[in-house]
């Protein structure tokens, strides 16, 4: 069974708004009540170099195993924003080919434009672990320290399920 709910229906079906929720712990708090959702683009833009153009991403329950979900948000460098979206696009494109990879969406923050915002989902621990030696993911890990403006933010989610909600 596939699974596809946007945030902004949840911020709808939720009062998301009403809450209060202003800072990156509160919106991360509020998506692991919710894991089995993706982000919607009405809140998250696509990197401009990124010529997807998706309005809601797909998320899927596994089975035995518990899926590896994480949020990230890099703070970047606005003088390096064109270089770091370059190596983003390209780091989400062979990061979606991976075996074991669900989803894989790098984003721009409606806030800040400085701010690319991670939603990565893995079947499980392995493919996490995967993910992690590849020559690409290497790559943009050697080259990020130049070009960030500040420290990154990463939370992890272990997720044993993930079910359709009504709205």
């Amino acid at each position: 069974m596939w699974v596809a709910v946007t945030v902004f229906d949840l911020i709808r079906r939720c009062r998301l708004s009403r809450t209060g929720l202003t800072g990156n712990a509160d919106v991360t708090g509020f998506l692991a009540a919710h894991v089995g959702v993706c982000l919607a683009s009405r809140y998250f833009r696509l990197p401009e170099s990124n010529a997807l153009a998706a309005g809601v991403y797909w998320s899927r329950p596994t089975s035995g195993n518990r899926m590896i979900v994480l949020h990230a948000v890099f703070p970047l460098d606005p003088e390096k924003r064109d270089e770091a979206l370059d190596l983003i696009a390209d780091l989400a494109e062979q990061s979606r080919a991976e075996p074991g990879m669900i989803d894989y969406r790098p984003a721009t923050d409606v806030d800040d434009p400085n701010v690319v915002r991670f939603f990565e989902q893995y079947e499980d621990e392995a493919a996490f672990e995967a993910h992690s030696q590849t020559d690409h993911f290497q790559e943009f890990e050697a080259a990020l320290p130049d070009l960030l403006a500040g420290e990154p933010e990463v939370t992890r989610f272990e997720v044993d399920s993930a079910a359709e909600m009504d709205l």
